[in-house]
């Protein structure tokens, strides 16, 4: 590849992360507030964002396209992250005091709540939970199914039922994002392009290095061929005999 094409491409990969970076922020609150739901700590929630971020940006330089379906990849990487922030089991957490049902909901198995989360508080399609948490939709819609039945939501979301919703999308919502998630954040991005020019610039030096590596092995090999051509007539001859290379060993060791 051409230095040309390679600098085009380079700048395609930096557009494309740009991008990305600008949705993250954009999309931040939506992002910290489904951390918190399951960290239940704004630290930790902090941290699993901008874990997040780090990751899709850093996966994101491998591209040459924006991800078809962007905000579910964000999501993912959110879901994934704030599980591994809770498995840590580092920080205390605050445990929702202001509403019985949405405190009872977090007793529940997260493999469940978290298709709860989604569907009704963030209203994403079936098809883009599918696409978020990996499993088959007749699972997903089971695992559905269990939750709003344990929450005594109908189906067809009654006026008990749409009045239960109401109150837990409430506290979903009322979280406050903290100045620090956006100061990381910035600062996650900067630590992720810093990150990445230094790559850059050691694939740079690696290149260059690379034709003096070949030069010097080439150099190696022919002094070698010299010496054994010297003490050794049988194999001088036998160089000597091969079509051109013979010609340029004659004068050292005939």
């Amino acid at each position: 590849m051409s230095n040309i094409a390679k600098t085009e491409e380079l700048i395609k990969i930096d557009e494309v992360n740009n991008k990305l970076a600008d949705f993250a922020v954009k999309n931040t609150e939506r992002y910290y507030r489904l951390a918190y739901s399951f960290v239940k700590n704004e630290d930790a929630a902090v941290d699993s964002v901008c874990e997040a971020v780090y990751f899709s940006l850093y996966n994101a330089r491998k591209m040459k396209e924006i991800p078809p379906e962007m905000d579910n990849w964000f999501l993912q990487l959110v879901l994934k992250s704030a599980m591994r922030e809770m498995r840590r089991n580092n920080k205390e957490r605050e445990f929702t005091d202001n509403s019985q049902i949405y405190a009872y909901m977090e007793t529940l198995e997260h493999s469940m709540t978290n298709i709860f989360k989604l569907y009704y508080f963030e209203n994403m399609a079936i098809k883009d939970i599918v696409e978020v948490i990996g499993l088959p939709e007749k699972q997903i819609m089971k695992k559905l199914k269990n939750v709003i039945d344990k929450l005594g939501i109908s189906e067809d979301l009654d006026e008990k039922s749409e009045k239960k919703l109401r109150e837990m999308i409430e506290v979903y919502e009322q979280v406050k994002i903290p100045e620090s998630m956006y100061l990381k954040l910035r600062e996650t991005i900067e630590k992720e392009r810093q990150a990445y020019e230094k790559d850059i610039n050691k694939r740079i030096k690696n290149s260059k290095r690379k034709p003096l590596g070949v030069l010097a092995l080439a150099l190696g090999i022919f002094l070698l061929t010299i010496l054994l051509g010297r003490t050794n007539h049988n194999f001088a001859e036998s160089v000597c005999s091969m079509p051109l290379i013979g010609n340029l060993f004659k004068p050292f060791i005939l």
